[in-house]
């Protein structure tokens, strides 16, 4: 009993590991098969998750900055728009003050020339009391008559003033303002002035005031109407506002305007002046300090708001101040939108990543389940649609892969030349230079910037330029040699990098050859075009050791080399750094040196060559300065010149010429005269004519025994604006000496 018992037992047990056998043989392979895809797919989910989310972070960092860059943009190119349409209002107002002159003047004319019959005392009241007639609503638009002593005939603001002289009477900053009106009237038929004045409402609290005046000939009167420009400046004020309240900056931004003290103007596309809104209190102290430590041409401020949803979030705005008003304007960008936005692109990446591997893990058992009934040929299949999964997988892998190169290209090139732009080119100059180090090498950066691209660009279009820039792009590749890197550094500005150069030679010849490719015409779209560029050369290690060093001083000596003559190439040296050390000292201490009185005026005598005898004097000045000494003309003028100095210190040397030569020798039949140098940006400046006319009646000198000699070169473009003004002041007496250099570039 007990031997077959156990053989019972043993046989249960052999049975019982049979069948577990064979469990483990059906569905052993399953397990495995499905824990090993499982494991896989969520190794490799997870690795494409983290791949998509760095490649969120790069792309959301690239599009912040992207917007900054835009709203800046935008932003400038409004306040440009709003100086424009202020000066416009101007314009309009002073032609609509001409006129109203000019048909008071017409009225008086026809009166005087139809009733010739008539006494002239009766004329006299006829016209008088037809111009009172004329004044406008509210008598802040009103025609006054003046005679030519300065006593008032008709002035309906101030009826108390007529038949009383006001030539001794000023205004409350001590300008005699009928005074100075007769005195326009004796040299000009016409004429515009500035003055403040008082307005009806506001007792004797005083406005500046635009008034256009017009001589009547036959009784030597004259006739003058104004407007008060705060009124013109609020009329623009409102235009304005009422043109940014409909701009939308992208899909929907908007403009923000508020004064400096913060009161809203303008915000959400509403105007809102007046409604008691203040920014500095609304937003907070903070805001306030980064909005007024903001330099003129505009910065960016960081601050939490609400956005049009009523969501609190981060925001960033860039704003500007507006020349000459109180104004400052802004857009921005809601960074917690920006997010939401890239967030919600990020979730759709993931989640087309996870159902690509779901479809994946389906396959997977789905085949799995085939090992059941297939046996060895289910588990070939098996091994074949793993190869497949894999395969796609890394076709997966590729796309990403290569999307992140595109990216990164993109992040690294320009996007119309395809050539490195400014990241890339440092990184690169940064190797250059480690490279160079280690050999003992030069390395040499090239600063290029065409010389006529701007006329390009106006003459044909920025198309033609966009395709200019890329042959030259092309063009430059060619002529690099194997470590050799080309950057567009921006607009018509390129850089390069030519490392591992024995000797400063050599760098001159590469530069030789990078100007020599525009020897050859370009062909823009049929039309064949020719430029040429400049270049300034900074070298490692002499010039410095860091790429933005070495960009500076490049990009400095291209400037002089453009000062100099286009087309020509410049290397950094320590005399043209200890140049600009000095040019910016002159700058600086002239403009001081008119108020210091350290500029005089010295005078040459003229020598009739036949004769002998003195025909005249020329007015030289020069410049004394307690730091720099004696500063010759041929660097203070030009200092004078680009900081806008030219006029102040031409009128002066014009005045002190004047006066000396009247001391001289009194205005007479054998009176010698004296020649006064001009800058022909003097020239150019609105009002030049005006304000010589002026200071030479001002000092009593008789207009022809002046001269004004124009030395430096006149773009024939510029001839059109230049011959009015010397033919009006031809006309008054004045004699020019003009030499005329045409450059070839704008025949």
């Amino acid at each position: 009993m007990v031997s077959r018992t156990n053989k019972f037992v043993s046989l249960g047990m052999l049975h019982i590991n049979d069948k577990k056998l064979v469990w483990f043989t059906k569905y052993l392979p399953i397990v495995v098969i499905i824990s090993s895809a499982i494991i896989l797919n969520l190794i490799m989910m997870t690795g494409v998750d983290r791949k998509v989310r760095a490649l969120v972070d790069l792309v959301r960092m690239d599009y912040i900055d992207a917007q900054k860059r835009l709203i800046e943009a935008q932003v400038k190119q409004v306040s440009q728009q709003i100086e424009k349409t202020q000066d416009v209002a101007e314009a309009e107002s002073m032609k609509a003050l001409k006129r109203r002159i000019d048909r008071a003047y017409t009225v008086a004319q026809n009166i005087y020339s139809s009733n010739q019959h008539l006494s002239n005392p009766e004329l006299k009241v006829m016209i008088l009391n037809e111009i009172r007639r004329m004044s406008f609503a509210n008598k802040q638009s009103y025609i006054y008559v003046y005679d030519m002593q300065g006593t008032a005939l008709v002035h309906p603001l101030m009826p108390e003033f007529e038949s009383t002289n006001r030539l001794n009477v000023s205004n409350g900053e001590g300008q005699y303002v009928v005074a100075e009106q007769v005195a326009l009237m004796k040299d000009n038929s016409s004429a515009y002035m500035r003055y403040k004045f008082n307005r009806p409402g506001y007792g004797d609290e005083e406005f500046e005031k635009l008034s256009h005046i017009r001589r009547f000939e036959p009784y030597g009167w004259f006739f003058g109407t104004g407007v008060y420009l705060d009124q013109v400046k609020a009329t623009s004020y409102q235009r304005i506002l009422d043109i940014l309240s409909n701009v939308t900056i992208g899909d929907n931004g908007y403009l923000f305007v508020f004064e400096e003290n913060g009161d809203t103007l303008l915000r959400h596309n509403q105007i809102q002046a007046g409604n008691g809104q203040n920014l500095y209190q609304e937003i907070g102290e903070s805001f306030k300090n980064q909005v007024l430590s903001q330099p003129a041409s505009g910065g960016f401020v960081d601050y939490i708001t609400k956005d049009s949803d009523g969501v609190i979030g981060p925001k960033t705005s860039f704003i500007k101040r507006i020349e000459g008003w109180d104004w400052i304007i802004g857009t921005g960008i809601y960074l917690n939108k920006v997010q939401t936005s890239i967030e919600k692109r990020k979730q759709e990446l993931l989640i087309e990543s996870r159902n690509e591997f779901g479809l994946v893990l389906v396959f997977s058992v789905l085949a799995t389940l085939a090992c059941i009934f297939l046996s060895a040929l289910v588990s070939r299949k098996i091994s074949l649609r793993f190869k497949q999964m894999e395969q796609r997988i890394a076709e997966d892998f590729n796309r990403l892969k290569n999307s992140q190169r595109r990216l990164q290209h993109m992040a690294r090139h320009d996007s119309l030349t395809a050539l490195p732009n400014r990241i890339e080119l440092e990184r690169q100059v940064n190797r250059a230079i480690a490279r160079s180090k280690l050999q003992g090498k030069l390395v040499a950066v090239v600063f290029v910037d065409l010389d006529d691209f701007k006329r390009i660009n106006d003459q044909y279009g920025h198309g033609y330029g966009d395709e200019l820039l890329k042959q030259i792009s092309e063009r430059f590749e060619l002529c690099l040699d194997e470590h050799d890197i080309v950057s567009r550094f921006g607009g018509d500005e390129f850089v390069f990098c030519l490392p591992e150069l024995d000797k400063l030679a050599q760098a001159q010849a590469k530069v030789n050859k990078i100007q020599s490719v525009f020897d050859k015409a370009f062909n823009l779209h049929g039309v064949s075009v020719t430029t040429q560029c400049s270049a300034g050369v900074a070298m490692y290690p002499y010039d410095g050791l860091e790429v933005d060093a070495l960009l500076t001083k490049a990009d400095i000596v291209l400037y002089k080399a453009k000062e100099n003559r286009k087309g020509e190439s410049v290397f950094y040296d320590e005399a043209i750094n200890k140049q600009i050390i000095y040019d910016f000292q002159v700058e600086e201490q002239l403009k001081l040196a008119l108020d210091n009185r350290e500029l005089s005026v010295v005078y040459q005598p003229q020598v009739d060559s036949q004769t002998q005898k003195v025909k005249g004097i020329e007015a030289l000045c020069r410049w004394n300065n307690a730091e720099l000494g004696f500063v010759s003309p041929m660097d203070f003028i030009p200092a004078a010149e680009r900081l806008g100095l030219i006029q102040e210190l031409g009128e002066y040397v014009l005045k002190q010429a004047c006066e000396d030569t009247l001391t001289f020798m009194p205005n007479g039949r054998d009176a010698i005269g004296v020649s006064v140098n001009v800058s022909p940006k003097q020239i150019l400046d609105s009002g030049f004519a005006d304000r010589v006319k002026h200071l030479v009646s001002e000092t009593g000198l008789c207009a022809s025994r002046v001269t004004l000699e124009i030395t430096e070169n006149i773009l024939i473009k510029d001839l059109h604006v230049v011959e009015p003004v010397l033919r009006e002041l031809r006309d008054i007496g004045l004699v020019f000496l003009w030499t005329i250099l045409v450059r070839a570039s704008h025949l």
